[in-house]
């Protein structure tokens, strides 16, 4: 019952793109939400950078 797995060097790069992924996403994500809070609504840019800070 106490066997020992380990990752191969494909199953490392498939987490890395998992993560590389999600980052992908978080920065997109983040800088829409910073250009529609700041540019469209005209709201100071304290609120994104706090809403990013507590991220």
């Amino acid at each position: 019952m106490s066997q020992q797995s380990t990752l191969s060097w494909f199953g490392i790069a498939r987490l890395g793109l998992v993560q590389a992924s999600l980052g992908a996403v978080v920065v997109l994500t983040t800088s829409v939400l910073n250009r529609v809070m700041v540019i469209e609504l005209a709201l100071p840019a304290l609120l994104p950078g706090l809403l990013v800070a507590m991220h």
